[in-house]
């Protein structure tokens, strides 16, 4: 979970700013990510970012940005979930996204 937060972090704040998917979506993923933290899991809003971002990027970051995240919750998503209920199973997420 905190390795697709990073990733989606990072694209955040690396992406060209050219293309409004790029740009706001690398942004709105992140938060999403974030909001586990607080208790939400918002898997199918998670899913439809990344493929409106996937679909309608013009840069190769907004596009790509969603894989990782997308990937992490299709092979981990009882973590997903475990961290909205406030657990971490692996015990390394020491801080928030």
């Amino acid at each position: 979970v905190a390795a697709a937060g990073e990733r989606a972090r990072f694209a955040a704040t690396e992406n060209s700013g050219r293309c409004v998917p790029g740009r706001e979506g690398t942004k709105q993923l992140t938060e999403l990510l974030r909001e586990l933290y607080t208790g939400s899991f918002r898997s199918d809003d998670i899913r439809e970012l990344g493929r409106v971002m996937t679909r309608s990027s013009n840069c190769q970051i907004g596009a790509h940005a969603p894989r990782p995240v997308i990937t992490a919750m299709d092979e981990f998503e009882p973590e997903f979930r475990a961290h909205a209920d406030g657990r971490c199973p692996s015990g390394t997420c020491t801080e928030k996204l």
